[in-house]
């Protein structure tokens, strides 16, 4: 049994959220579900201080994000949000309680008549043969058997013939009682060391399997998010490109604009150019003109029609 360690660094709080519900899932999988193993728990104190310090670990992240809930502007979002942590403060409950219980059953020493159950518990996983197996390990020990006696036996074999008493041979009852007193005898101590050596490599290979487990789903959500933030570089790309051409074509917009700007600048110029090339004297002369048109305009208007001929 193995679980991860989250690095904590500041997070959006729906993000959080979604790290603390896995962990939590993660967690409950591993104590609370039917198909939780416990012996690792219950064998090693580093399992139990790991599993309590990522319960604390998620208690501390379940007080943060409820700290964080008033920030929240939508009302249904943080109304989902406080329901999904009220029940995962429920499970880490849970969790801290199956801890507890375990933590205090391994702290209690264990009786003598416990002990002694527990060997003979192990002895007889380890001494009692499958049902109905007969391997070829026992045939080849028994044929070991006949064919080690049969040098002893060539002279009472002799004996016997001349006598002209029946030949038998004793080689299938010294194996069948070899083999019985084999089975009946206790495990020797290098049989039990045995026996813990295979437990913890079985403990072992149980962990490096979990941590493989483990570390392909890491990998596969790395891969999900490299790939989404592939897609959303593209995206960024493509809305780049076409705001490229529309910042082109108001640029070429912008130059026009100036180039006219330019034009009727040099026309005004031109203009006053015109007006004050000849100095003040021109300027007077402009004014009089002006003067003496707008007086022989009223002697038409007015004076015009009351002349008759």
């Amino acid at each position: 049994m193995t679980l991860t360690d989250y690095a904590s660094y500041p997070d959006s709080p729906d993000l959080a959220a979604l790290n603390l519900s896995r962990l939590v899932a993660r967690l409950e999988h591993n104590l609370l579900s039917s198909a939780a193993d416990l012996k690792p728990l219950r064998r090693s104190e580093y399992q139990r201080m790991r599993v309590g310090a990522n319960i604390e670990y998620a208690r501390t992240n379940l007080q943060t994000l409820e700290r964080t809930l008033p920030q929240i502007k939508p009302t249904d979002r943080r109304n989902d949000l406080q329901t999904d942590l009220a029940r995962q403060r429920q499970i880490l409950k849970q969790l801290q309680i199956v801890l507890d219980e375990i933590s205090s059953s391994q702290a209690e020493p264990q009786s003598d008549e416990e002990e002694e159950d527990d060997s003979l518990d192990g002895e007889d996983l380890l001494d009692t043969p499958e049902e109905g197996s007969t391997t070829d390990e026992q045939f080849e020990h028994e044929e070991k058997e006949q064919a080690t006696p049969a040098p002893t036996q060539e002279q009472p074999s002799t004996l016997r013939n001349r006598s002209h008493a029946p030949t038998t041979t004793p080689s299938t009852a010294t194996a069948s009682a070899t083999g019985s007193s084999i089975q009946k005898n206790p495990p020797s101590p290098q049989q039990s060391s045995d026996a813990s050596s295979d437990a913890r490599l079985q403990a072992t290979e149980e962990t490096l399997s979990s941590h493989r487990a483990e570390q392909e789903n890491l990998t596969s959500s790395m891969l999900a998010l490299a790939t989404q933030l592939k897609t959303s570089a593209q995206t960024f790309h493509s809305s780049l490109e076409a705001e490229k051409s529309v910042l082109a074509r108001a640029v070429d917009g912008i130059d026009r604009t100036a180039g006219n700007m330019k034009v009727a600048e040099q026309r005004m110029g031109m203009l006053r150019r015109m007006t004050e090339g000849k100095g003040w004297w021109g300027r007077m002369m402009l004014y009089a003109w002006i003067f003496g048109m707008w007086v022989v305009a009223i002697l038409i208007v007015f004076l015009g029609p009351k002349l008759r001929f």
